[in-house]
């Protein structure tokens, strides 16, 4: 009988001790840091990102600190070195990132649309000056272009996808030369000042923008749209411990209020639950690269 107690009580230690390894496991950090793609020129400048940290430092109690990432391939690098816990990923480079061994979710996607389920989508386009007399892809063979960063979705990977499904050659073939911007503006900016004959970006940029007191969609000339591209995801790593992921999702999908400027900034109503399967699809399926 003292056989089968001591037997037994072995048998709980190991399970409570068992289970305390696996609690372990997570990690729960002092300080949250967060990276985001860059999009937009100077997107860092003049406190934008400052509404989104300060909600989430008085939420979860502990330091957030933005990190700057050059590229969509640094905000990669980050997340698999695992010197990023929280970031905002392209469409593209989340399935760039997962296919890399990245262990990331994503759980929130901004949307024009409260209420909306699952993400917006958006689409990749070609641009060129309205001025420059080009009015098709074939009058670009041989000229200068500017993608965004090599794993950007709309910049990058479905350019690279599209063209030889609509040239019969690849990107670097059909065009002369390929530099890459690193934001969607600053790629705009290089068509606009005739660096480039023309860019891939993605086209809420140009639906929004303005140059020089005008809307780009009246400077700009797109000859080409991509099929439907679900919108960026935020993503925070696997590994951090279940009550810790669960107070972020509060902050973005139930703390909306007091996220408004940020939203406001990024010409969007809010964030919607997103998940992993919303965007597993992309790079699989060839109808996502799109058709002129």
């Amino acid at each position: 009988m003292k056989k089968l107690i001591f037997w037994l009580c072995g048998v709980v230690f190991f399970a409570v001790t068992a289970g305390a390894a696996q609690a372990q496991k997570c990690r729960d950090p002092a300080t949250l840091r967060l990276a985001v793609i860059p999009q937009m020129k100077n997107q860092l400048e003049q406190g934008r990102y400052d509404v989104l940290v300060n909600v989430l430092q008085a939420d979860l109690v502990r330091d957030v600190v933005l990190v700057t990432a050059g590229s969509y391939s640094a905000v990669i690098e980050g997340l698999l070195d695992g010197s990023v816990d929280l970031a905002e990923l392209g469409a593209g480079s989340y399935v760039t990132a997962k296919e890399r061994g990245a262990a990331i979710t994503a759980f929130a996607s901004l949307h024009s649309q409260m209420d909306a389920e699952g993400p917006e989508s958006y689409h990749s386009v070609l641009v060129t000056r309205q001025d420059a007399g080009i009015r098709s892809l074939e009058a670009l063979r041989g000229s200068a272009l500017s993608l965004v960063d090599p794993v950007s979705t709309s910049g990058g990977i479905v350019p690279r996808a599209a063209v030889p499904r609509l040239t019969g050659l690849p990107l670097e073939s059909w065009f002369g030369r390929i530099s890459f911007a690193g934001s969607h503006d600053l790629a705009i900016e290089a068509v606009l000042a005739g660096r480039v004959a023309a860019a891939f970006v993605a086209g809420s940029r140009v639906e929004k923008g303005i140059h020089n007191g005008k809307p780009l969609k009246k400077v700009l000339r797109v000859l080409w749209r991509s099929e439907p591209i679900p919108f960026d995801p935020f993503v925070y790593q696997s590994d951090l411990c279940e009550p810790l992921k669960q107070m972020i999702q509060r902050v973005f999908l139930e703390r909306q209020d007091s996220l408004k400027p940020f939203f406001s900034w990024r010409n969007k109503q809010g964030f919607v639950p997103v998940s992993d399967d919303d965007y597993q699809f992309l790079l699989s399926t060839p109808s996502v690269v799109g058709r002129p």
